[in-house]
């Protein structure tokens, strides 16, 4: 009864951050790059600029946080676009990870277009659930990476697309 209650606790709790509409704005030194989170949040550019972690406290029962990331690719061939993106990080994700994808699909933020993928693995006999989104900006290929335990994914999955919709890059 005890385990279910903190459980219910937890969703609860889970529930309230995802629908609060109070999120920070943290920018990069240079102001290239912005993305929106709670406070209680460690956000992490790192000195070259072109990767941001965030550090979710929001931890399951197992004690494992969220993490969330920006990575971005330079110096690719002028024809390379926004499908051809898509379709060889996926492919990595399935691969290296040994994901299985569950859900496809598009959306546009901050005058970007962008496709997403979810997916499940596994590491150390635990389920993780991500979601990655891909885009372009000036021929520079973005993908923002959000993973978590797959129990906690579903009740904080709303807030985790507010926060990667909140990306912009100037």
């Amino acid at each position: 009864m005890r385990k279910y209650l903190s459980i219910a606790l937890i969703f609860c709790f889970h529930l309230f951050y995802a629908q609060n509409d109070n999120l920070l704005t943290s920018t990069s030194k240079d102001g290239k790059y912005s993305i929106k989170n709670m406070k209680n949040w460690n956000v992490v550019f790192q000195s070259n600029d072109n990767e941001i972690y965030i550090s979710v406290p929001l931890k399951n029962l197992e004690g494992i946080p969220a993490k969330i990331s920006l990575t971005k690719e330079e110096n690719l061939p002028k024809d390379f676009n926004l499908e051809m993106l898509t379709t060889r990080n996926t492919l990595l994700i399935t691969k290296f990870l040994k994901a299985e994808t569950s859900d496809i699909g598009s959306s546009t933020f901050n005058g970007q277009t962008a496709q997403w993928v979810t997916y499940t693995y596994e590491i150390n006999e635990t389920a993780f659930k991500g979601l990655s989104y891909f885009f372009m900006h000036n021929n520079v290929a973005y993908q923002i990476t959000i993973a978590s335990p797959e129990i906690d994914f579903s009740s904080m999955e709303i807030l985790y697309r507010q926060v990667a919709e909140s990306v912009v890059v100037k």
